[in-house]
Formats: C-alpha cells, sequence, structure tokens
C-alpha cells in the first residue's frame, strides 16, 4: 500500500510540473495573455482588421521574453513581403524605446505565444 502511495503522488507531481513546464501560453503572469491583455488584444485585432498583409504577404507573431526579473511581450510583423522590427512592450503595454546603451533582449530565447501565420 505504502508503495502504491509513492508511485501515486510521484506520478501526480510529475504531471503537474509536465503541465507548468508545458503551457506556453502564460506571460505577464497572465493566463492566455492574448485575450486577457487587452492592449495586446486590441494591436492583435487591429492587425487582422487591417490590409497590411493580403495575400498572406506577412504575419504577425508575437512572443514572449524573460529579461532577468521582468517578461516583456514582443510583436513582430514579418514575411516574404516585409521585413518587419520588432517592438517590445512592459506587461502593461507601454512600448519600450530600445537604445545602444539600453538595448532590447535577444529574440533567440524568446517563446511565441501567438502567430497568425496559418500552419
Amino acid at each position: 500500500m505504502k508503495n502504491c502511495f509513492s508511485v501515486l503522488v510521484f506520478w501526480f507531481s510529475l504531471n503537474l510540473f509536465s503541465c507548468e513546464q508545458n503551457n506556453p501560453e502564460i506571460a505577464c503572469d497572465i493566463k492566455d495573455p492574448v485575450n486577457n491583455l487587452a492592449w495586446l488584444k486590441a494591436k492583435i485585432q487591429a492587425f487582422e482588421k487591417s490590409n497590411m498583409c493580403d495575400n498572406n504577404a506577412c504575419y504577425m507573431q508575437v512572443y514572449k521574453v524573460n529579461t532577468g526579473n521582468q517578461q516583456q511581450i514582443v510583436t513582430w510583423v514579418t514575411g516574404p513581403a516585409v521585413d518587419g522590427i520588432p517592438q517590445y512592450y512592459t506587461c502593461t503595454g507601454e512600448l519600450i524605446i530600445c537604445t545602444n546603451e539600453d538595448p532590447c533582449p535577444n529574440l533567440t530565447n524568446a517563446e511565441l505565444i501567438w502567430t497568425s501565420k496559418a500552419d
């Protein structure tokens, strides 16, 4: 009985850990930030309503980036027809101005949380 309980506890804790690790839809301590951060939702809706990327000439991607003790949200419109510049935002939607003295973080470790690109 003790063995069964130990296995059950181990399995339960393993499932909790794996669920936490495999949930990319948490950013800025908000579950489903694409729908629950009003400023981000508005940006995505504005992009979807625009004619900017007719005929799949471009698409929008949204990333979360960890920068030490805080997260940032990055929006990027890119594709074969455009090579946009990533826009960095605080969790409250304030645009972050990057400079040579205070550069924005590299996107190599960013995690994609939403894209308009169809698979």
